[in-house]
């Protein structure tokens, strides 16, 4: 499973944000304010529409802008939930008398 994104309101008209922050900013604002996208897909979109110029990847440029969206309160990014780790298998418990003897002097 990947993170969402929600939108969470529209940019004031005395805000400003970054050129590369306005290609999401953009792209979140067509789906709509309050509605979850997958946050792959979304860079994804944004990257095949061209509005997105760049030489690093792009979910690189998204996770740099992620803190600033979100001290704005202008989008929320919800976790996917982690995968649960695999019960460890039992040792056997070793006693003196198994374990391996010390080497000569």
């Amino acid at each position: 499973m990947s993170d969402k994104v929600v939108l969470k309101r529209k940019l004031n008209e005395n805000e400003k944000i970054a050129p590369q922050q306005m290609a999401f900013y953009n792209h979140l604002l067509k789906i709509g304010v309050g509605k979850e996208v997958d946050r792959k897909s979304m860079v994804d979109a944004v990257v095949a529409d061209g509005t997105l110029v760049t030489r690093q990847p792009p979910d690189r440029i998204f996770a740099y802008y992620v803190p600033k969206f979100a001290e704005t309160g202008l989008i929320e990014v919800i976790k996917a939930p982690k995968e649960p780790k695999a019960p460890k298998a039992d040792k056997p418990a070793k006693t003196p008398a198994e374990a391996p003897a010390k080497p000569a002097k």
